[in-house]
């Protein structure tokens, strides 16, 4: 099957129909927007904390490893890419550097980034005693959508896994939104309005 490449416009041969660019860095590439303050920013999908991701060979990785691995080989086991801009989204190499899970977490630390929740024991919770305090939605420590991202995802048609893909999480969330087991203090009584690919019988 023939298809025509996003990026650079070539033709490649690919026997999957959905097939977009003609080579991973074509991929990389397309999603890659520099921006005046010398970050390349990944404009494509981005997990938690905000790291773009792609894929490459059939498997999901992170854009700005694979920016550090296109540019610089093999990343050794054990180590870790991290950013000298402290942007999670830049894939530029020369922002890029190894380290070590200890240089991680220490390069977190002193950048603010990693901060030790507070401690709250049984009743004496602040969010047992004030259940109305405790963060939901957009507000939560580990949110990964906004509230018009929820309610697109309520009414998309796609398939679980599609629609996860598309917004950068599982198809499991997908489905936790879509029957109101989480976000539920969103729309708690709202109708659902996507429509169905197959409708119920009767």
């Amino acid at each position: 099957m023939r298809h025509e490449c996003w990026h650079c416009g070539g033709s490649f041969e690919s026997p999957y129909a959905g097939s977009r660019y003609c080579s991973t860095d074509c991929h990389f590439d397309y999603y890659v927007v520099k921006s005046a303050t010398g970050c390349w920013a990944w404009n494509g999908v981005r997990a938690v904390f905000g790291y773009g991701k792609m894929i490459r060979q059939r498997r999901v990785v992170h854009a700005h490893r694979f920016a550090w691995q296109r540019e610089n080989g093999p990343i050794p086991d054990g180590m870790f890419v991290l950013h000298h801009c402290d942007n999670p989204w830049c894939v530029k190499p020369d922002h890029l550097f190894l380290g070590t899970l200890a240089d991680n977490i220490h390069d977190c630390m002193s950048k603010g980034r990693l901060k030790p929740p507070p401690i709250h024991i049984g009743q004496d919770n602040i969010l047992v005693k004030r259940p109305e305090l405790r963060p939901r939605g957009e507000k939560h420590h580990s949110n990964k959508l906004s509230t018009q991202q929820v309610f697109e995802i309520i009414n998309s048609t796609g398939s679980c896994a599609e629609v996860g893909w598309q917004y950068g999480v599982s198809k499991s969330l997908v489905s936790q939104i879509r029957n109101r087991k989480c976000w539920k203090h969103l729309t708690p009584t709202m109708p659902r309005t996507r429509n169905r690919a197959h409708p119920p019988p009767g």
